[in-house]
């Protein structure tokens, strides 16, 4: 990774301070090091050496000063609140054989045996299916929101089952989650996040509200794009990490979207070790159907993933303000 102008600075500044002091001393005369004599230069050479020390010390300061500060910063982003439970695993998986390229009804049913497979695992809290979940990959649309004449917007856009939520730990606002009844053929429903709700129905009740999903609905149901009923609001998600701004979101029920069912991720919430659960997840996911690769992964690990190059500029800085000292 790249370091940021300001490390990048604070290296190339204590190493310029360290050749000055080095090229000074080899300067002074071989005798007058081994106290062979003392030459009338000897005093100003002294003075500049003493103040060359004052400013390594300075710079070495400056460096440490800007490490802790480095320091301070990550801290205080890590305290950030992403909105959703990070101690949740993961499992990505592609319907990539011909078996469900044309079976609409094939994908739907593969995702429900799937979820009942990691259900009965002992100590499996909750299993939600998403298309996109957080600190992954994204998916955006262009909306419609009725009775709204301003430019359109843009809004992140999720496919999800009925236990998306309590596996992320997700918190209602208002409204309901999504159920069986949001069945494809059903009248089409949406949940929104609080800044959407906010940003579009400020002070009011959006539930029984209509939004439409222009760009990412538009090829389904022979191009016309339905309008999506709000049926509930969730919290906010920092869906990008910790140094990202939460998104204006619409979650659909994954039932009513089969067209963006192709590739899905398993989240579950267990307080199961890691290891053990991924074996008994991987046991799962094959005796459903052994032609389907499975992805094994955890939301905290993507997590910590993100913040390497933070991570690593604060060690470098810090090593080299260290040595500069």
């Amino acid at each position: 990774p790249v370091l940021p102008l300001r490390s990048r600075a604070c290296i190339v500044g204590g190493i310029l301070a360290g050749r000055a002091p080095a090229r000074g001393s080899s300067r002074v005369p071989l005798r007058t090091l081994i106290g062979g004599g003392r030459t009338s230069s000897w005093s100003s050479q002294q003075q500049s050496g003493n103040l060359l020390v004052a400013t390594d010390v300075a710079l070495a300061v400056l460096l440490l000063s800007g490490s802790g500060l480095l320091i301070r910063s990550l801290r205080a982003l890590l305290s950030r609140d992403l909105g959703f439970e990070r101690q949740v695993a993961t499992a990505e998986i592609t319907l990539s054989t011909e078996r469900y390229r044309s079976d609409p009804a094939g994908r739907l049913a593969y995702w429900d045996g799937l979820a009942n497979a990691f259900r009965s695992i002992p100590g499996v809290e909750a299993v939600g299916i998403g298309n996109w979940v957080p600190l992954g990959f994204g998916g955006s649309t262009f909306i419609d929101v009725e009775g709204h004449d301003g430019p359109a917007t843009g809004a992140a856009y999720r496919a999800v089952n009925e236990d998306y939520f309590q596996a992320l730990a997700i918190p209602f606002l208002k409204g309901r989650g999504f159920d069986r009844e949001d069945s494809p053929g059903a009248a089409r429903t949406a949940i929104v996040s609080r800044r959407l709700a906010e940003q579009y129905w400020p002070g009011q009740n959006p539930i029984g509200r209509r939004i439409r999903a222009t760009s990412m609905e538009s090829g389904s149901n022979g191009g016309a794009v339905p309008w999506l009923t709000v049926v509930g609001v969730v919290a906010d998600v920092r869906h990008w990490g910790l140094e990202s701004e939460a998104e204006p979101t619409i979650y659909v029920s994954f039932r009513q979207v089969p067209q963006m069912t192709y590739g899905m991720t398993a989240t579950i919430r267990t307080p199961l070790d890691t290891l053990r659960l991924f074996r008994l997840l991987a046991d799962r996911a094959h005796s459903l159907d052994p032609s389907i690769a499975v992805s094994l992964g955890t939301l905290d690990q993507r997590q910590r993933d993100l913040l390497i190059p933070r991570r690593l500029t604060a060690s470098l800085l810090t090593g080299f303000a260290t040595l500069a000292l």
